[in-house]
């Protein structure tokens, strides 16, 4: 994957980020938890099993924020996509930040910055090599879209993903089924008593997720903005993209800096030697 440079603005995205974020952190409850559905968390621990079995994965992802101005709708797209290998190679890509390793070594890049990182790759790659991997974890799980990528790194890497997944809401339903490219697929339905809850949208073949939708109090958010305001926040949600379980070319998990970046002295390169 190449260097991704941010866009020159994200007025639109940061304004939506703003409000969704003020959704998620709330903590006022308007109704009682109901029970999970069973045959929900049973498909959940089908999910779960599916992600624990694959070698290799590799999505497309992107965060997907749809708002109307002016009755007009205006879309904003930000990468956030992940490529696995086990046990120890990963391509993280984000708007701002990349996360490489090819087994080796492990290397941290932030493009505003134009600096880059690197250190001996782990033995293998787990939720906190990327929570703390400076920032790609602030690109991967700050914002609204933390819950939703939180849940994806877990079901990849995670020690007890079907817990961590079950932090979208604490009710889980079996939605109605969708199409996905011409295929029928699941949506399991986390419910909150804050009011906000997610659409996680599962390809009925292979168990793999393919979209994470906010689900919000469209009302709650247009209070936000002042009156007569003519903004209106239609959708948030993280699309996998395409998806691949084959491996992928050695090369993408190449790091070349450009000219004009910084290495950056790693902690570990602080150490003192033996």
């Amino acid at each position: 994957m190449p260097i991704c440079n941010p866009p020159k603005t994200y007025a639109r995205y940061g304004t939506l980020a703003a409000i969704l974020l003020l959704l998620n952190t709330s903590t006022a409850l308007t109704a009682e938890p109901q029970k999970s559905d069973p045959k929900a968390l049973q498909f959940l621990d089908e999910v779960v099993k599916a992600y624990q079995s694959l070698p290799v994965y590799a999505d497309h992802g992107e965060f997907v924020s749809v708002i109307e101005v002016d009755g007009k709708p205006k879309t904003d797209k930000s990468p956030v996509a992940i490529t696995l290998v086990r046990p120890n190679k990963v391509n993280v890509l984000t708007v701002v930040a990349r996360l490489i390793s090819d087994g080796k070594t492990l290397t941290t890049v932030t493009m505003p910055m134009k600096t880059f990182e690197s250190q001996p790759a782990p033995k293998a790659i787990g939720f906190d090599t990327l929570f703390t991997a400076g920032p790609v974890g602030s690109a991967l799980f700050g914002g609204p879209g933390g819950p939703m990528m939180s849940a994806v790194a877990h079901l990849l890497v995670g020690e007890n993903p079907s817990a961590s997944v079950r932090e979208l809401g604490e009710t889980i339903t079996l939605g109605q089924d969708r199409e996905i490219d011409g295929k029928t697929g699941r949506v399991l339905t986390f419910s909150s008593a804050s009011g906000h809850g997610y659409n996680v949208l599962i390809d009925s073949e292979t168990k793999l997720v393919r979209s994470i939708e906010l689900v919000f109090d469209s009302a709650k958010v247009q209070s936000a903005f002042s009156e007569g305001a003519k903004i209106k926040v239609v959708s948030f949600s993280w699309n996998a993209g395409a998806v691949a379980t084959q491996p992928p070319a050695d090369t993408t998990f190449a790091f070349e800096a450009p000219k004009d970046y910084r290495k950056l002295e790693g902690i570990a390169e602080k150490q003192p030697k033996d």
